[in-house]
């Protein structure tokens, strides 16, 4: 059945910009044009996304993000000077693992977040896996120290600088998981924000590892995990502003 004379002058046009062949074809025949006709002109030069194109661009945004991020706290913090013990490298070793797990969780969350349609909670759930992981290795260290040490092994030396410190590492790489999302359909922005926000955080806690000089467990479950908090708090808000459609 044939349209109503707009959309055969909208066919004529699509026609003339992108060179459909759908269009094409019936303005060479002079005949007015379908919905059919409108449609199949309208995706003739669609071409299908790569299953793993949207999650490449998640993750070229955290590196990208994570190397600003590197130049600034390198900047503000210097290069860490402390003599590398095994205990040392242990403790490296178990921020860096709680980290890149954390920012693993929430790309692989996100990837979904921004797709309209998708069962989501199966997903973002998940990013408390290693915080309940790390903090049952943090009681277990707490249970088995004695009285006065407890505090020492919640506060270390910089409490009051670590979260702020993984807060302002996580903007850049905030703002380019930010950046991806908006190319996106997420149908819950403030969710989406906080997932990338909690992503940028971890990728900051991963950065600022490397100049931590804490090896107590019990400070990475908590300061760590809190400026990762702030990070998704911040995320969640600018989410809910930018990613709306």
């Amino acid at each position: 059945m044939d349209t109503h004379p707009v959309l055969a002058m909208a066919g004529r046009v699509v026609d003339l910009m992108f060179g459909s062949r759908g269009a094409a074809r019936a303005a060479a025949r002079g005949s007015p044009l379908t919905t059919t006709q409108l449609i199949d002109g309208l995706t003739a030069d669609l071409r299908p996304t790569a299953p793993t194109g949207m999650a490449v661009r998640l993750a070229g945004a955290a590196v990208s993000g994570a190397v600003v991020s590197a130049l600034i706290l390198g900047a503000m913090l210097g290069i860490r000077t402390v003599p590398g013990t095994l205990h040392v490298y242990e403790a490296l070793a178990i921020k860096l693992i709680f980290a890149t797990s954390m920012l693993f969780l929430a790309l692989w969350a996100a990837e979904c977040l921004s797709r309209p349609g998708e069962d989501t909670r199966a997903r973002w759930r998940w990013l408390a896996a290693p915080v309940i992981g790390i903090s049952a290795v943090a009681v277990g260290q707490l249970l088995g120290a004695s009285d006065t040490t407890r505090a020492g092994l919640m506060l270390g030396d910089s409490a009051t600088t670590c979260t702020a410190w993984i807060a302002v590492g996580s903007l850049p790489p905030m703002v380019a998981l930010i950046r991806v999302m908006r190319g996106q359909a997420p149908t819950r922005p403030w969710l989406a924000g906080a997932v990338v926000g909690a992503g940028a955080g971890a990728t900051s806690a991963a950065v600022y590892a490397l100049h931590c000089v804490e090896t107590a467990i019990p400070f990475i479950g908590v300061w760590y995990s809190l400026g990762i908090i702030v990070a998704a708090t911040i995320g969640a808000v600018a989410g809910s502003r930018l990613l709306r459609w």
